[in-house]
Order: C-alpha cells, then structure tokens, then sequence
C-alpha cells in the first residue's frame, strides 16, 4: 500500500506509473482539494493504478467552506473505486480539545505555515460527510467497480512532465494546459478519461474514437508506434505543438517522431501574435507564446495564420485522422 504526497506543480517528484504498475494501491494527498485539479489527477492515478486508487479528501485541513468539502469527497466517491483515507481530527462530530485550542499539552499547536491551528476544524465537516456518506450508500452499486463509458481520452505524458522541470515554468504550463482542455471538456458535458501514455496499450486505446495530445513531447518509439496504429485503424488524434518532438529522455529532435500522421515537417519556433478563424471559431495566440513553423505534406489540408503560414493540419492517416495546431497549446 503507498499513499503518496502529490503536489500538482510539480507532479514528476516520483513515477506513478512505475509505482501503479508495482503497487496493489496507489493514492494522493493532493494539497488541492475542492478543485478540478481533484478528478484530473485521480484519473491519471486510476489508471495507472494496477488495483485500486485510494483517495485523500482535504477534510476540514484545506476545505475551508461547506461546497468546497462536498465536492471533494463527491470527486474521491466517483474517481477513488471507493476507497476514502481521511483524517478524523478535521472532520470529527467534536472539537478535539488537545488539538484544536492554543495548547494542546503543554505547547503551541501549528499548521504546516507555521500558524496556530485553532479554524481547521468547522462544525458543518461532520454532518456533510456523515450526508455524503449516505448518498454513497445508495448509489453504491453504480460506484462499486464502475467502468468509464468515455470515448475521449486526454493524454499527459509523464515523460514529458519530468523533462520539462529543466525549462522554466514548462511544466506548469504543460500540466494546466491539459486541465484546461480538460475542464473545457467536461463544461460540454462530454464523458473524458484522462490517461498516462506510458500506462496505455493497444487494448485499453481500443475503446477510444478521439485522443487528445497537446504539446506531449517526450514518448518512447514503443508509445510512437501504438499511437500511430491507432490512428491507422481509424482513430481520431488532436495534438499541438512539439508533439514527439524530443526523444525519450528529452532530447530535441529535429523533426516529429509522428510526422507521417500529423502530416508535416517541423522547421522552427516562431513568435506567436497570430489568429486564425476554423469551423467558425476564432483562435488567437499570445506574442509571449511560440509556435512551430512547419512545411506541410501534400496530402495534407491547412488552415494558415493571419500572415500565411499554416496554423492548423489535417491529414488522413490509413482510416484515421489527425488535427494539428501548430500552436503549443490548444487555446479556442
């Protein structure tokens, strides 16, 4: 059994999905609770998991209003196959006298900032988890051992994750880029899993009609070829930016690894300040942000930017499909 820290800035401290592959149990504290960060990362725990993941709710400790606490042990009962590890001193029916006054013993208690820990506990924690308990008591056969009927995956590489520390603010980006995509996703109302490459096979990307890659750089040759004939036997894939751009370790390469699916060549990054208009929607890009210049496949369909070079490609791959933005993160 492991229950991991998880802080989500930096989210490649430890491999989960070496430990998910080695582990009967894989959990989290996430630090972050009430949050969309919540489901994201309990369905990348989930399914790098080789059993069961367990779920950390913030209890009294980081939710410090009563919608805040409802939402994150609904988030841990749908995404956690159950199982909950919370601590009783945030939640308990009574305020526990040795913890929550100025003295506990014979000396000041603190919190982790090192401030007197006296609103950590709140009146309302018992009766909400008590409530939500219940709900799950009923709805237990429709949580027990759920199977997702999503037919949407966003995949994060971890790979990616780990390389992008070395650059400067290159994982938060990476990493809230994908939990955008993915809040504005689940806003449509769309079933989504969220995936880790390295945990995936032929078999499980079969259920699959559309995955989502946005600037996943660093993936094994073994990753670049499931990913390749799925979308040769008819898969839809939606990527941006340096896709496959870098070897396994992080090492740039010179062009895609997945050019024959997405179509073109990369030549180099350029400065952003462009828009360009597909299907009726309007994308803009920021002048901070760059994005890859590239020379397109015959094939292939381009949609370009304001001043003519292509911003987005579509190209067919054997039955399948690819769309790629050429920016480095998908913004619409």
């Amino acid at each position: 059994t492991v229950i991991m820290n998880r802080n989500t800035s930096s989210p490649q401290e430890c491999s989960y999905v070496s430990m998910g592959k080695n582990l009967p149990y894989l959990g989290t504290d996430l630090y972050q609770n009430g949050t969309a960060v919540e489901s994201f990362a309990m369905q990348l725990l989930k399914n790098s998991a080789s059993k069961r993941a367990i779920f950390w709710p913030g209890a009294g400790y980081s939710c410090k209003t009563p919608a805040a606490f409802k939402r994150t042990l609904a988030t841990g009962l749908t995404h956690a196959d159950g199982i909950h590890m919370w601590t009783y001193t945030f939640c308990s029916k009574y305020r526990d006298a040795n913890y929550f006054w100025r003295y506990g013993g014979s000396r000041p208690n603190f919190d982790d900032k090192k401030r007197v820990a006296l609103q950590n506990w709140y009146p309302w924690a018992w009766d909400i988890m008590q409530n939500m308990y219940n709900l799950a008591g009923k709805a237990d056969k429709y949580l027990r051992n759920r199977k997702s009927v999503a037919q949407t995956a966003i995949l994060v590489s971890e790979r990616t994750l780990m390389t992008k520390r070395l650059q400067r603010g290159g994982i938060r980006r990476y990493w809230e880029n994908n939990l955008g995509i993915y809040c504005s996703i689940i806003d449509a109302g769309t079933p989504v899993d969220v995936c880790f490459i390295e945990s995936l096979s032929p078999e499980k990307m079969k259920k699959y009609k559309v995955i989502i890659a946005s600037d996943m750089r660093s993936i094994t040759d073994k990753e670049m070829n499931i990913l390749s004939l799925w979308v040769k036997n008819g898969g839809t894939l939606i990527s941006s930016g340096g896709i496959t751009l870098s070897d396994e370790w992080g090492r740039k390469k010179k062009n895609f690894k997945l050019n024959k699916v997405l179509g073109v060549d990369f030549k180099e990054w350029l400065p952003g300040a462009q828009k360009f208009t597909f299907s009726k929607i309007n994308f803009e890009y920021p002048i901070f942000e760059k994005y890859a210049s590239v020379s397109v496949h015959s094939k292939a369909q381009a949609v370009k930017w304001q001043i003519g070079n292509p911003a987005f490609v579509m190209n067919r791959y054997g039955h399948g499909l690819s769309y790629y933005f050429t920016a480095q993160n998908i913004r619409a």
